[in-house]
Protein backbone atom coordinates (compact mmCIF):
# COMPACT_ATOMS: atom_id res chain seq x y z
CA UNK A 1 0.00 0.00 0.00
CA UNK A 2 2.77 2.63 0.64
CA UNK A 3 3.82 2.22 -3.01
CA UNK A 4 0.43 3.54 -4.05
CA UNK A 5 1.10 6.80 -2.19
CA UNK A 6 4.54 7.00 -3.80
CA UNK A 7 3.15 6.55 -7.30
CA UNK A 8 0.53 9.25 -6.73
CA UNK A 9 3.12 11.80 -5.55
CA UNK A 10 5.58 10.98 -8.35
CA UNK A 11 2.95 11.20 -11.10
CA UNK A 12 1.39 14.42 -9.82
CA UNK A 13 4.75 16.20 -9.63
CA UNK A 14 5.63 15.01 -13.15
CA UNK A 15 2.33 16.25 -14.61
CA UNK A 16 2.56 19.51 -12.68
CA UNK A 17 5.83 20.51 -14.37
CA UNK A 18 4.96 19.06 -17.78
CA UNK A 19 1.87 21.14 -18.40
CA UNK A 20 3.53 24.52 -17.88
CA UNK A 21 5.82 24.49 -20.95
CA UNK A 22 3.18 22.61 -22.95
CA UNK A 23 0.36 25.14 -22.60
CA UNK A 24 2.75 28.09 -22.53
CA UNK A 25 4.24 27.13 -25.88
CA UNK A 26 0.78 26.52 -27.33
CA UNK A 27 -0.68 29.97 -26.56
CA UNK A 28 2.55 31.91 -27.14
CA UNK A 29 1.90 32.64 -30.86
CA UNK A 30 -1.62 33.84 -30.05
CA UNK A 31 -0.33 36.79 -28.05
CA UNK A 32 2.81 37.74 -29.97
CA UNK A 33 5.46 35.96 -27.91
CA UNK A 34 6.37 39.04 -25.88
CA UNK A 35 7.92 38.82 -22.40
CA UNK A 36 4.55 39.88 -21.02
CA UNK A 37 3.06 36.58 -22.17
CA UNK A 38 5.68 34.47 -20.40
CA UNK A 39 5.49 36.61 -17.24
CA UNK A 40 1.71 36.27 -17.14
CA UNK A 41 1.87 32.49 -17.65
CA UNK A 42 4.43 32.14 -14.84
CA UNK A 43 2.40 34.37 -12.53
CA UNK A 44 -0.75 32.36 -13.24
CA UNK A 45 0.86 29.03 -12.43
CA UNK A 46 2.59 30.40 -9.33
CA UNK A 47 -0.69 31.77 -8.01
CA UNK A 48 -2.40 28.41 -8.61
CA UNK A 49 0.47 26.57 -6.93
CA UNK A 50 0.12 28.76 -3.84
CA UNK A 51 -3.63 28.26 -3.92
CA UNK A 52 -3.20 24.49 -4.06
CA UNK A 53 -0.94 24.55 -1.01
CA UNK A 54 -3.44 26.75 0.84
CA UNK A 55 -6.28 24.40 -0.07
CA UNK A 56 -4.35 21.37 1.18
CA UNK A 57 -3.43 22.97 4.49
CA UNK A 58 -6.95 24.31 4.96
CA UNK A 59 -8.45 20.91 4.22
CA UNK A 60 -6.13 19.16 6.67
CA UNK A 61 -6.44 21.77 9.38
CA UNK A 62 -10.16 22.53 9.36
CA UNK A 63 -11.92 19.31 8.33
CA UNK A 64 -12.00 15.77 9.68
CA UNK A 65 -10.84 12.80 7.63
CA UNK A 66 -14.29 11.97 6.22
CA UNK A 67 -14.95 15.57 5.19
CA UNK A 68 -11.47 15.86 3.63
CA UNK A 69 -12.10 12.85 1.43
CA UNK A 70 -15.55 13.97 0.30
CA UNK A 71 -14.44 17.49 -0.64
CA UNK A 72 -11.43 16.19 -2.54
CA UNK A 73 -13.53 13.57 -4.34
CA UNK A 74 -15.96 16.25 -5.48
CA UNK A 75 -13.18 18.41 -6.94
CA UNK A 76 -11.58 15.43 -8.68
CA UNK A 77 -14.91 14.53 -10.25
CA UNK A 78 -15.40 18.13 -11.38
CA UNK A 79 -11.97 18.20 -13.01
CA UNK A 80 -12.61 14.95 -14.90
CA UNK A 81 -15.99 16.21 -16.09
CA UNK A 82 -14.47 19.42 -17.44
CA UNK A 83 -11.68 17.45 -19.08
CA UNK A 84 -14.26 15.32 -20.87
CA UNK A 85 -16.15 18.38 -22.12
CA UNK A 86 -13.04 20.08 -23.46
CA UNK A 87 -11.93 16.84 -25.13
CA UNK A 88 -15.14 16.89 -27.15
CA UNK A 89 -14.81 20.53 -28.17
CA UNK A 90 -11.08 21.18 -28.54
CA UNK A 91 -8.18 19.60 -30.49
CA UNK A 92 -7.09 18.04 -27.19
CA UNK A 93 -8.52 18.29 -23.66
CA UNK A 94 -6.10 21.06 -22.61
CA UNK A 95 -5.41 22.92 -25.90
CA UNK A 96 -8.20 25.40 -26.77
CA UNK A 97 -9.39 25.76 -30.35
CA UNK A 98 -8.88 28.88 -32.44
CA UNK A 99 -12.15 30.43 -31.27
CA UNK A 100 -10.36 31.31 -28.03
CA UNK A 101 -7.70 33.26 -29.89
CA UNK A 102 -7.93 36.96 -28.90
CA UNK A 103 -9.04 39.50 -31.48
CA UNK A 104 -6.29 42.09 -30.96
CA UNK A 105 -6.26 43.35 -27.39
CA UNK A 106 -3.50 45.83 -26.62
CA UNK A 107 -3.11 44.41 -23.09
CA UNK A 108 -3.66 40.65 -23.33
CA UNK A 109 -3.06 39.81 -19.67
CA UNK A 110 -6.67 39.02 -18.85
CA UNK A 111 -7.12 37.13 -22.11
CA UNK A 112 -4.14 34.93 -21.18
CA UNK A 113 -5.51 34.33 -17.70
CA UNK A 114 -8.92 33.43 -19.14
CA UNK A 115 -7.49 30.89 -21.59
CA UNK A 116 -5.28 29.28 -18.95
CA UNK A 117 -8.09 29.19 -16.39
CA UNK A 118 -10.45 27.36 -18.73
CA UNK A 119 -7.77 24.98 -20.04
CA UNK A 120 -5.83 23.80 -16.97
CA UNK A 121 -6.80 25.71 -13.82
CA UNK A 122 -8.67 23.00 -11.89
CA UNK A 123 -6.36 20.08 -12.82
CA UNK A 124 -3.28 22.15 -12.00
CA UNK A 125 -4.83 23.28 -8.71
CA UNK A 126 -5.47 19.68 -7.65
CA UNK A 127 -2.04 18.50 -8.78
CA UNK A 128 -0.36 21.19 -6.71
CA UNK A 129 -2.23 20.10 -3.58
CA UNK A 130 -1.56 16.38 -4.00
CA UNK A 131 1.91 16.14 -2.48
CA UNK A 132 0.88 17.82 0.78
CA UNK A 133 -2.35 15.84 1.10
CA UNK A 134 -0.75 12.51 0.25
CA UNK A 135 2.09 12.98 2.72
CA UNK A 136 -0.38 13.85 5.48
CA UNK A 137 -2.63 10.90 4.72
CA UNK A 138 0.36 8.58 4.48
CA UNK A 139 1.63 9.71 7.88
CA UNK A 140 -1.82 9.13 9.34
CA UNK A 141 -2.06 5.59 7.97
CA UNK A 142 1.60 4.57 8.43
CA UNK A 143 2.85 6.41 11.48
CA UNK A 144 5.92 4.25 11.90
CA UNK A 145 7.22 5.18 8.42
CA UNK A 146 8.67 8.56 7.48
CA UNK A 147 6.73 10.65 4.91
CA UNK A 148 9.86 12.50 3.77
CA UNK A 149 10.61 9.91 1.12
CA UNK A 150 7.42 11.08 -0.60
CA UNK A 151 8.87 14.59 -0.54
CA UNK A 152 11.97 13.28 -2.29
CA UNK A 153 9.80 11.52 -4.88
CA UNK A 154 8.01 14.79 -5.54
CA UNK A 155 11.35 16.45 -6.27
CA UNK A 156 12.30 13.54 -8.52
CA UNK A 157 9.07 13.79 -10.51
CA UNK A 158 9.51 17.54 -11.00
CA UNK A 159 13.11 17.14 -12.12
CA UNK A 160 12.19 14.33 -14.52
CA UNK A 161 9.47 16.45 -16.11
CA UNK A 162 11.75 19.46 -16.60
CA UNK A 163 14.48 17.34 -18.17
CA UNK A 164 12.29 15.12 -20.35
CA UNK A 165 10.10 17.77 -21.95
CA UNK A 166 12.69 19.56 -24.12
CA UNK A 167 14.52 16.35 -25.04
CA UNK A 168 11.72 13.78 -25.45
CA UNK A 169 8.22 15.22 -25.63
CA UNK A 170 8.71 18.51 -27.46
CA UNK A 171 10.92 17.26 -30.35
CA UNK A 172 9.01 14.05 -31.15
CA UNK A 173 5.34 14.78 -30.36
CA UNK A 174 2.92 17.36 -31.70
CA UNK A 175 1.21 19.68 -29.25
CA UNK A 176 -2.07 17.85 -29.82
CA UNK A 177 -0.45 14.49 -29.02
CA UNK A 178 1.20 16.00 -25.94
CA UNK A 179 -2.19 17.28 -24.79
CA UNK A 180 -3.83 13.88 -25.09
CA UNK A 181 -0.91 12.13 -23.44
CA UNK A 182 -0.92 14.58 -20.54
CA UNK A 183 -4.68 14.22 -20.18
CA UNK A 184 -4.38 10.42 -20.06
CA UNK A 185 -1.77 10.76 -17.32
CA UNK A 186 -4.08 13.09 -15.42
CA UNK A 187 -6.93 10.57 -15.61
CA UNK A 188 -4.63 7.94 -14.11
CA UNK A 189 -3.63 10.39 -11.39
CA UNK A 190 -7.25 11.33 -10.66
CA UNK A 191 -8.23 7.67 -10.25
CA UNK A 192 -5.38 7.10 -7.80
CA UNK A 193 -6.11 10.31 -5.89
CA UNK A 194 -9.81 9.41 -5.75
CA UNK A 195 -8.92 6.05 -4.24
CA UNK A 196 -6.86 7.71 -1.50
CA UNK A 197 -9.60 10.28 -0.88
CA UNK A 198 -12.16 7.47 -0.69
CA UNK A 199 -10.06 5.72 1.96
CA UNK A 200 -9.99 8.97 3.88
CA UNK A 201 -13.74 9.54 3.54
CA UNK A 202 -14.42 6.15 5.17
CA UNK A 203 -12.79 7.22 8.41
CA UNK A 204 -15.15 7.97 11.26
CA UNK A 205 -14.84 11.09 13.46
CA UNK A 206 -14.06 8.75 16.38
CA UNK A 207 -10.92 7.55 14.57
CA UNK A 208 -9.74 11.12 14.04
CA UNK A 209 -10.45 12.04 17.67
CA UNK A 210 -8.56 8.99 18.91
CA UNK A 211 -5.52 9.84 16.81
CA UNK A 212 -5.64 13.45 17.95
CA UNK A 213 -5.69 12.44 21.61
CA UNK A 214 -3.09 9.66 21.34
CA UNK A 215 0.30 10.76 19.94
CA UNK A 216 1.33 7.10 19.68
CA UNK A 217 -1.69 5.98 17.65
CA UNK A 218 -0.87 3.32 15.14
CA UNK A 219 1.75 1.63 17.33
CA UNK A 220 1.34 -1.70 18.99
CA UNK A 221 1.21 -1.73 22.81
CA UNK A 222 4.67 -3.27 22.93
CA UNK A 223 6.09 -0.33 20.97
CA UNK A 224 4.50 2.40 23.04
CA UNK A 225 6.92 4.10 25.42
CA UNK A 226 6.25 3.73 29.13
CA UNK A 227 6.23 6.54 31.70
CA UNK A 228 9.60 8.22 32.20
CA UNK A 229 11.62 7.17 35.21
CA UNK A 230 12.77 10.13 37.32
CA UNK A 231 16.52 10.25 37.83
CA UNK A 232 18.56 12.47 40.08
CA UNK A 233 21.42 14.39 38.45
CA UNK A 234 24.88 12.96 38.85
CA UNK A 235 27.50 14.86 40.87
CA UNK A 236 29.46 15.78 37.74
CA UNK A 237 26.31 17.23 36.18
CA UNK A 238 25.59 19.27 39.30
CA UNK A 239 29.14 20.67 39.29
CA UNK A 240 28.91 21.51 35.57
CA UNK A 241 25.62 23.34 36.06
CA UNK A 242 27.14 25.42 38.89
CA UNK A 243 30.27 26.23 36.88
CA UNK A 244 28.43 27.08 33.62
CA UNK A 245 27.95 30.84 33.23
CA UNK A 246 24.36 32.09 33.10
CA UNK A 247 24.91 33.89 29.77
CA UNK A 248 27.72 34.12 27.21
CA UNK A 249 30.09 37.09 27.47
CA UNK A 250 28.96 40.25 25.76
CA UNK A 251 31.78 40.12 23.21
CA UNK A 252 30.90 36.56 22.23
CA UNK A 253 27.21 37.40 21.86
CA UNK A 254 28.07 40.41 19.70
CA UNK A 255 30.31 38.27 17.52
CA UNK A 256 27.51 35.79 16.96
CA UNK A 257 25.09 38.57 16.08
CA UNK A 258 27.52 39.93 13.48
CA UNK A 259 28.27 36.52 11.97
CA UNK A 260 24.69 35.32 11.55
CA UNK A 261 22.44 36.66 8.81
CA UNK A 262 19.41 38.68 9.87
CA UNK A 263 17.04 37.17 7.29
CA UNK A 264 15.34 33.85 8.06
CA UNK A 265 16.78 31.07 5.97
CA UNK A 266 19.74 33.13 4.77
CA UNK A 267 22.16 30.51 6.07
CA UNK A 268 20.39 27.64 4.24
CA UNK A 269 22.76 25.27 2.52
CA UNK A 270 22.88 25.41 -1.28
CA UNK A 271 21.48 22.50 -3.18
CA UNK A 272 18.90 21.59 -0.55
CA UNK A 273 16.52 20.36 -3.24
CA UNK A 274 19.08 17.89 -4.58
CA UNK A 275 19.97 16.93 -1.00
CA UNK A 276 16.30 16.18 -0.34
CA UNK A 277 16.16 14.03 -3.44
CA UNK A 278 18.82 11.62 -2.17
CA UNK A 279 18.56 12.00 1.62
CA UNK A 280 15.04 13.14 2.57
CA UNK A 281 15.37 12.45 6.29
CA UNK A 282 18.54 14.50 6.59
CA UNK A 283 17.02 17.31 4.52
CA UNK A 284 14.08 17.51 6.94
CA UNK A 285 16.59 18.16 9.75
CA UNK A 286 18.21 20.92 7.69
CA UNK A 287 14.84 22.54 7.05
CA UNK A 288 14.15 22.56 10.78
CA UNK A 289 17.55 24.10 11.52
CA UNK A 290 19.04 21.08 13.26
CA UNK A 291 21.89 20.59 10.79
Amino acid sequence: MPYFYAFSVLLSAFLLFQVQPLIGKYILPWFGGTPTVWSTVLLFFQALLTGGYAYAYGLLGRLHGRQQGLVHLALLGLSLGLLLLTALAWPSPITPDTSWRPGGSALPIWEIVKVLAVAVAIPYFLLSSNSTLTQAWFHRDYRRQTPYRLYALSNAGSLLALISYPFIFEPFLSVRAQGYLWSAGYVVFAIGAAYLALRTSRRSPADDAQEGDDPHAGRSPADRPGPPTPQSPRPAQRRASRERPAAPPASEAAGHSRDRASLPGADARPGLGIHALFDPERSSDLLRGRG
